[in-house]
């Protein structure tokens, strides 16, 4: 996703506060499971470093405009966001023509041992759902977005799925996936191959660099 990360240490997870040291921060950004992770917590990074803890998988939009006042760099922020906006609405644009008004959308991933649905946070989600308006599958609407599920059964997929599913499946799930196929193969979306295929490597986490490039993905799929 990044095409250039010289300059990035991989500082180890959990994080490794020594490591962190070495690097002597003038800010450290962490998000609270990563924060509890360390050794002596938050306290043990804000002895490092001013500690900023942000909510994870948050609206990119939001983030930018958080740490442009974080930063100083409100008019910078405020142009990535206005360019961010011009983008979604050439998205919505150029996929309209393909996309019936009626049609719903579901994002499941595969491992090895466990199913997940996916609402409007991450694995695409935040693309498909918030920013391109598209809509989500019942179930997923009022389980997900405005639930508690996340992780399901593999019998009860068919329950989750829209007329069009998104499909990370993870190394090593292939057995799982054999299975996952069985159940979904006289669905109405896999007989009209609209499943899409996605790398769960590349649409996990949404930080705006990422989901910038997710968004492009999004439009190819």
């Amino acid at each position: 996703m990044l095409s250039d990360t010289a300059g990035i240490a991989d500082v180890g997870v959990p994080p490794d506060a020594e490591k962190i040291l070495s690097l002597e921060p003038d800010l450290i950004v962490t998000t609270l499971p990563f924060a509890e992770t360390v050794e002596g917590g938050y306290e043990a990074l804000s002895q490092i470093a001013p500690t900023v803890v942000v909510e994870q998988y948050n609206d990119p939009i939001k983030d930018v405009a958080m740490f442009g006042d974080i930063l100083g760099k409100q008019d910078e922020a405020q142009q990535w966001n206005k360019a961010f906006a011009t983008k979604i609405a050439e998205y919505k644009e150029k996929i309209s023509p393909f996309i019936k008004a009626d049609e719903t959308f579901s994002i499941l991933n595969v491992r090895p041992n466990n199913v997940f649905i996916y609402g409007d946070t991450n694995m695409g989600g935040n693309i498909i759902y918030k920013y391109l308006n598209l809509k989500p599958a019942e179930k997923v609407n009022t389980e997900v977005i405005h639930g508690e599920t996340w992780e399901i059964s593999t019998e009860v997929i068919p329950d989750f799925m829209g007329d069009r599913l998104i499909l990370a499946v993870n190394k090593g799930a292939e057995e799982k996936m054999k299975e996952v196929e069985t159940l979904i193969q006289n669905t109405p979306t896999w007989q009209a191959g609209k499943i899409y295929n996605i790398d769960f490597d590349q649409f996990l986490f949404s930080d705006p660099i990422s989901v910038e490039q997710q968004l492009i993905l999004s439009s190819t799929c």
